[in-house]
């Protein structure tokens, strides 16, 4: 567990801002191996006792400027949210390990693109084409077909 702890660390982005926390992923990835089994000693603490930190569930938003844009108007700016890392760290942790038995179990519907590896957008979109080409071709109301075949 370890190592595979280590292998998650080591895949962090170091360039990433850090959150509230001021922990940035270059800090992660500098740890010392007894460091890093502490951190895994208190992220199997979380889970054995089914807490999570509220502090993790903050996060800190900045605004980005738009390039080329008028700095004076607020839409020229987008925000982005800064996660604390160490919130980001358990979650992936948390995501490498659930992933392949939420697979080996078909927990998670054909249908559902969220999040999921290699089911993008436009995969999806063309799911939806499909779908409304077919109701055309059988004539069928397509709102009715859409509710029937997405599950909604």
């Amino acid at each position: 567990m370890a190592f595979e702890f280590r292998e998650v660390i080591i895949d962090l982005n170091p360039k990433k801002a850090p959150g509230i926390d001021g922990i940035s992923n270059k800090m992660l990835i500098e740890l010392p191996r007894v460091a890093v089994r502490i951190l895994l000693f208190i992220f199997n603490a979380m889970l054995r006792l089914e807490y999570y930190p509220n502090n993790w569930k903050v996060a800190v938003v900045k605004m980005i400027p738009k390039p080329g844009k008028d700095l004076t108007k607020a839409e020229s700016y987008r925000p982005i949210s800064l996660l604390p890392t160490m919130s980001k760290l358990f979650e992936k942790l948390l995501v490498a390990k659930l992933s392949p038995i939420l697979a080996e179990r078909n927990c998670i519907p054909d249908h559902q693109f969220g999040f999921r590896r290699q089911h993008s957008t436009i995969e999806q979109t063309h799911r939806l084409v499909q779908v409304i080409r077919s109701a055309f071709e059988q004539k069928v109301i397509v709102q009715h077909y859409l509710l029937m075949y997405l599950r909604l």
